[in-house]
């Protein structure tokens, strides 16, 4: 599949959000519950893009004007739960339900390894939910080693959350 990775653009918001919400209600059902995912909002996750998409680290994969995938990613670690040294995160990867296994994702984390890698990092983590076992193997398959457990709160019940590791 032909696809671009660019920096987002306002324009691409909307689709981000869609991707978003979208993908939580699939990949996440039986995982969180049902009542938290069915009163996600595609419209306030747009809202929320819109006041920080140009904070910088936000990249989408792109087939024209269509919005494939996108990521996250920050110079710091978000979550730094355990002793080991991690000096960035991807933050962030979605790639729309119809699409996955195509290689977007796996370009999508290449392009921020690669980024970090230029700016002399060492070491990256990503975290997912623990029962997300196909993340899990993704994550996996692209050389991230577990290394880290902690709880998630969504929706007033807490979940367990995996931290992947990976040397840069």
């Amino acid at each position: 599949m032909d696809f671009e990775i660019r920096n987002v653009e306002e324009r691409d918001l909307l689709q981000v959000a869609e991707i978003v919400i979208n993908d939580w209600k699939i990949a996440y059902r039986g995982i969180i519950d049902d009542a938290y995912l069915d009163n996600l909002d595609v419209q306030a996750k747009y809202e929320r893009f819109k006041q920080n998409y140009q904070e910088g680290h936000f990249t989408v994969a792109v087939r024209g004007s269509e919005v494939l995938g996108f990521a996250r990613y920050s110079d710091e670690p978000f979550n730094n739960s355990d002793n080991k040294k991690v000096e960035c995160e991807l933050c962030a990867l979605y790639v729309k339900w119809d699409v996955r296994g195509s290689g977007i994702g796996a370009a999508l984390v290449t392009y921020v390894k690669d980024y970090f890698k230029s700016i002399e990092k060492k070491s990256m983590c990503i975290w997912c939910l623990k029962d997300n076992h196909k993340a899990r193997f993704f994550y996996e398959k692209m050389g991230g080693t577990l290394y880290a457990e902690q709880d998630l709160e969504r929706g007033g019940k807490i979940y367990k959350e995996v931290g992947y590791m990976y040397e840069l």
